[in-house]
């Protein structure tokens, strides 16, 4: 069984954060059914986690639970198309923004991006998750501002999306409430 790293396993870039913004952090994230590691995202902590196998075998009351305990915002599928992939308990908020928002952050364009009623994507919902398809011909950089259900926001953006094996390479900011401090997982 393969237990949650936990690990933050971003790297900030040469130089300073953006104003208002956390230094980057750039992640592998692994299609959540191939088991490769690297299958969960935690927006708030910027950091990944492991799927175990054994989890789909496990009740679903048990799994919600699990991702709930976990803090997991994210998670990568590729079957027909790319999608997104956010448990309801953990509900992120995605919406898709134009490129130029991520070279440039502020945190009023942000804010502005996230009260938007439709994420300029499409979604299903399944169950209790909802997923956020980015399209069969979906061709990177794809930008979104997010929030998370403990209430962090930031920028997404998906740089790289390979095949065989399934994965994304993300980058991330997330806002902070203050100059030096990130937003802190509320519990």
């Amino acid at each position: 069984m393969r237990i949650p790293t936990g690990e933050s396993v971003g790297r900030p870039p040469a130089g300073r954060p953006t104003a208002g913004f956390g230094p980057e952090v750039e992640v592998t994230l692994n299609d959540l059914h191939e088991y490769r590691g690297s299958d969960l995202l935690d927006l708030d902590a910027a950091r990944t986690l492991d799927l175990t196998r054994d989890f789909e075998k496990w009740p679903r009351e048990q799994q919600t639970l699990w991702l709930q305990d976990n803090g997991v915002d994210l998670m990568l599928d590729h079957l027909d198309q790319w999608g997104l992939v956010t448990p309801h308990g953990n509900r992120v908020k995605l919406v898709r923004v134009d490129h130029p928002l991520w070279e440039q952050p502020s945190l009023e364009q942000l804010g502005r991006e996230l009260s938007r009623p439709h994420p300029r994507v499409q979604t299903r919902v399944r169950l209790d998750i909802t997923i956020y398809l980015l399209g069969i011909d979906a061709t990177p950089p794809l930008t979104f501002a997010f929030q998370t259900a403990n209430g962090a926001r930031g920028l997404l953006q998906l740089t790289r999306l390979t095949e065989q094996p399934n994965s994304a390479r993300l980058r991330l900011k997330v806002a902070t409430t203050s100059a030096e401090a990130p937003v802190e997982r509320r519990q």
